[in-house]
């Protein structure tokens, strides 16, 4: 890994990690109460460990926090703005928990990896964890994404298409 890689991903790792000692217990508080700055961070650390999910599916499918952010666009029902946002604060909070998991893993791996004597099948066994906790959070925004596109009725999804070609 570069050092132009690291430095960001630091970042992005202390940013997530006032939330580690209760990960389990992240309320909605917790993210609308995250700074701007944290949230830039933990949505840059997700950007680097997703399989490039913005790119890959977000751009053609973009969920709840973009809908809302048209949603004058899409003429949205009082009813479906709170479901989109309740889909777009249950997609930061997992977001943010397997941020953090994804960061203890990789923690225990690095510190396996500074024993003098280091077991290959322990290495093996933190790099396969990594691997799976990183399909996990690539995985994590697809059903929100998905579900946000449902809420919409007929006349609100041709916008929504119109809108997803005219940006790409």
């Amino acid at each position: 890994m570069r050092y132009s890689t690291i430095l960001p991903l630091a970042t992005a790792m202390i940013a997530v990690s006032s939330f580690a000692a209760r990960a389990d217990t992240l309320t909605n508080s917790d993210v609308n109460h995250m700074s701007v700055v944290q949230k830039q961070q933990a949505q840059k650390y997700f950007r680097a460990h997703s399989f490039d999910f913005p790119k890959a599916f977000g751009r053609y499918h973009p969920g709840p926090y973009w809908i809302l952010h048209h949603a004058s666009a899409f003429h949205l029902t009082k009813k479906q703005t709170e479901q989109e946002t309740m889909l777009k604060l249950g997609m930061a909070k997992s977001t943010i928990m397997d941020d953090i998991r994804l960061k203890n893993i990789y923690a225990h791996y690095v510190q396996d990896s500074k024993a003098l004597n280091p077991s290959s099948s322990r290495i093996l066994a933190d790099i396969s964890s990594i691997g799976k906790e990183q399909t996990i959070l690539a995985k994590e925004m697809i059903p929100y994404h998905v579900k946000g596109y449902n809420l919409l009725n007929s006349t609100q999804r041709k916008t929504y298409q119109k809108l997803v070609r005219s940006r790409n």
